[in-house]
Formats: structure tokens, C-alpha cells, sequence
């Protein structure tokens, strides 16, 4: 046995225990977790196709072959349900998501008339001609696959960057509530399928295909546990806070330009006075509580006549708060990170890049100026 094939082995071995963590677990998001579990559980089974190939073992088991050939039908919904289940805390499930899951069920459905009731012999002389030969059915198949995952794909990127957006109107500190790891793991994804679109690519170029398997194998077990482990440990991003639904809410129900002029008073003054933004925690949510008026006519306030989101607007008082600071030579014994905690904020790095965007120079370099 190479060392492929060990890398392989483990890879698939640490992914069937990984997916039975994750659908088993009962921490953080369970539904979420349950659903990666399956994908995991699906790469685990493509690894060992990748097994049962490179050693021949098909010939003992025929009839393994080739079960893992519609599962990339299965892959897109559930990824992009993985997305939706971390990025929409209200995200119901409702009957007609299962026409996601038709193609997958014509794929099975295919293949079983096709391959899976034919004996053993059948299965694997079709296996190997597949080395060979290039049908019309494998052209369809890969490029059918191609079609049906890319928007997929692109919608769970996009889902992520309207996240994004939203989180930002909501809370004033975003690192427990970010979606970096759910980012990277869609990107891995990405990686994969298109590595793996080139391998399809080459094989109908007449370059043997099952070249492309053992490097996708030692790819997909490299990362099988990552995106397992790092997944299972996903905190619930939405023990926050609640996220503000705001951007269609008031444009269908607009602040007019007396209450605007009213709201935007009120908001100034109890910055001013109460300093809010020097909660670590804040939420857009619990700053309109405290001025009485609705949390989205707060959003639409702040980025039409201030220009910026939640994140950014508690940010930049922040940053003054921190400039007074750093100044003031009664608090030159504090250290710039202390200062920044005072301020409100909680991470060095999120102070430190906001600093710089506002100001031009790094907190160092305005204490020595101005301190």
C-alpha cells in the first residue's frame, strides 16, 4: 500500500467519524451541523471510491462501483443549504426545497437501470471502459454537473456577502458573528469543483482521467478534516444578537425629512452625552430601544444621512473616543490597548485597521504626535 493510498484511507476513516460527531452533536447550530455532516459523510464515500479503484479492489466488490457518481447532484443544494441555515436564524424548510434534490433523484434513478441492477461482470467491464472511452452520457453527465452546481455556488457567495452587509447594520463588534470560516469553507469547495472540472476537461482531451483521482483524493482528505473540525466548532453566530432585516423594510416604509431631522437630534445627543458605543456588545437593536424609535428607521438614519452602516458609525465615535484619549497626557501611563478597550472596542487587530482607515496613522504614531 503507497502512501496515497494511506493518506486516502485516513482521510475517509477520520471522515465517517467526523460526519457522525457532526449529526450526533448537540451543540451550536444542530441542523447546520447535521448538514455538513452529510457532505462530510459524502466525500468520505468518494475517497473510498478513490480506494477501491487505485487497488483494484472493484473486481472483489463490483458491486460498489460507481455509487457515488450522482452525489454530486447532492452536493450543491446541501451547501448552499449549510449557507442558509448559518447565515438566516428565520430559514424555514418548506416542501418545495426538495425540487432542489430532483436532479439527484434522476441520477439515481439512471444509473440504477443503467448500472446498478447489472451483474458484476457488466459493472466492470463498463468501470474500466470508462478509461478508455469517452460516451455521449459522460459528456452530458459532466457538463450537466458543471451547469447545475455553478449557481449553486454563486448563490451561497453571495448569500455570505449579504451577511455580511446585514451583520454590519446590526452589531458595532463583528468578530464573534463574522463568517470567515463559513467563507473559507465555500472557497475550499470552489477549489475543489473546479480542479475537478479541469480533471473532467482532461479526460475529454483523451488524457486518462483516473490520473486526476488519487491527487483529488489526497486534496479532499487534506481538507476533510479542517472543514469538519473547524465546522463542528462554528460558535451559534446568532446567540448575539438578532440580525436587522432593514434594507427592504424601510424602503417600503421611508423615514420622511421632519422625523429624520428629529431622530438624527436625538441619536447625536445620546451619543454625546451617554456614549452607547462604549458597550463592547452593542446592537443596533439596543441602541433604537434606547432612543424609542424602530430599529430599521435606525439603519436607514444612520446610512442615508451619516453615510455608513451600524458597524462603521459606533466605530468612528469609537475612534474619537480613543483619539481624546490618546492625547490626554493624564493618561499616558495607559497602554494603547487598554485605551482601546475603554473605547469599546475588544479586538487589537479590529482597532488598530480602524484607526488607520480614519485617522492615517497607526495609534503609535498619533500618540507620539499628539500625546
Amino acid at each position: 500500500m503507497n502512501l496515497t493510498i494511506i493518506i486516502i484511507s485516513f482521510g475517509a476513516i477520520q471522515g465517517l467519524f467526523l460526519s457522525f460527531l457532526l449529526m450526533t452533536s448537540h451543540r451550536g447550530n444542530k441542523k447546520a451541523n447535521r448538514v455538513l455532516g452529510v457532505v462530510i459523510f459524502m466525500f468520505s464515500m468518494s475517497l473510498g471510491h478513490v480506494i477501491l479503484e487505485q487497488t483494484g479492489a472493484y473486481r472483489q466488490y463490483p458491486h460498489l462501483l460507481l455509487l457515488i457518481y450522482p452525489t454530486p447532484f447532492l452536493f450543491a443544494p446541501l451547501i448552499l443549504g449549510y449557507v442558509t441555515l448559518l447565515t438566516r436564524p428565520d430559514f424555514k424548510f418548506k416542501k418545495k426545497y426538495l425540487l432542489h434534490f430532483l436532479p439527484f433523484l434522476l441520477n439515481v434513478i439512471f444509473f440504477t437501470v443503467t448500472f446498478y441492477l447489472k451483474n458484476g461482470e457488466y459493472k466492470i467491464q463498463r468501470f474500466e471502459g470508462l478509461k478508455v472511452t469517452v460516451t455521449p452520457v459522460d459528456y452530458f453527465w459532466s457538463i450537466s454537473h458543471v451547469i447545475y452546481t455553478t449557481p449553486y455556488l454563486i448563490a451561497g457567495v453571495m448569500m455570505i456577502k449579504k451577511h455580511r452587509q446585514r451583520i454590519q447594520n446590526s452589531f458595532s463588534s463583528i468578530e464573534k458573528v463574522t463568517l470567515s470560516w463559513l467563507q473559507k469553507f465555500l472557497y475550499i469547495i470552489i477549489c475543489v469543483f473546479v480542479i475537478n472540472t479541469i480533471f473532467d476537461i482532461l479526460y475529454f482531451m483523451n488524457v486518462n482521467r483516473f490520473i486526476g483521482n488519487p491527487v483529488m483524493g489526497v486534496i479532499v482528505a487534506v481538507m476533510i478534516y479542517s472543514i469538519g473540525y473547524m465546522g463542528w466548532r462554528q460558535p451559534e453566530i446568532f446567540a448575539h444578537g438578532e440580525l436587522l432585516e432593514s434594507a427592504e423594510k424601510y424602503k417600503t416604509s421611508p423615514l420622511g425629512h421632519e422625523q429624520a431631522k428629529k431622530y438624527k437630534n436625538r441619536l447625536m445627543k445620546i451619543m454625546k452625552t451617554d456614549k452607547p458605543f462604549l458597550n463592547h456588545s452593542l446592537t443596533i437593536k439596543e441602541l433604537a430601544e434606547r432612543l424609542n424609535i424602530p430599529a430599521y428607521q435606525l439603519s436607514q438614519l444612520i446610512n442615508e444621512h451619516f453615510g455608513k452602516n451600524f458597524f462603521e458609525f459606533i466605530n468612528s465615535h469609537r475612534i474619537e473616543e480613543a483619539k481624546q484619549r490618546l492625547s490626554d497626557p493624564k493618561l499616558s501611563h495607559y497602554s494603547i490597548l487598554a485605551i482601546a478597550y475603554d473605547a469599546g472596542f475588544n479586538s487589537k487587530s479590529v482597532f488598530n485597521t480602524a484607526f488607520k482607515k480614519y485617522t492615517g496613522m497607526t495609534p503609535s504614531e498619533f500618540r507620539e504626535r499628539f500625546g
